[in-house]
């Protein structure tokens, strides 16, 4: 699918946007495996990143309440604490 470039600048951050270029026709051919590899593993941590956002919006819009998990308490109040003896 083909996105103009002006299109992908104007919903995208500054520091996001200087990702992409390198993922974009001629840059793609210069770069070495190692550079795509972890092109490819930072992208898809954007990718995870904004889904996870999306989900808890629409979660939120749908009035699920908090955030999942939100009801246990944190670890480090009974997990790491003194056994009675």
């Amino acid at each position: 699918m083909s996105i103009p470039c002006k299109f992908e600048r104007s919903i995208l951050s500054y520091d996001e946007h200087e990702i992409i270029p390198r993922t974009h026709h001629p840059e793609i051919y210069d770069a070495a495996l190692d550079d795509l590899k972890a092109l490819r593993q930072r992208l898809r941590g954007m990718r995870d990143k904004e889904r996870t956002l999306a989900r808890e919006k629409r979660r939120a819009v749908r009035g699920k309440g908090a955030q999942r998990g939100a009801s246990f308490p944190p670890c480090g109040s009974f997990c790491y604490a003194p056994a009675d003896r």
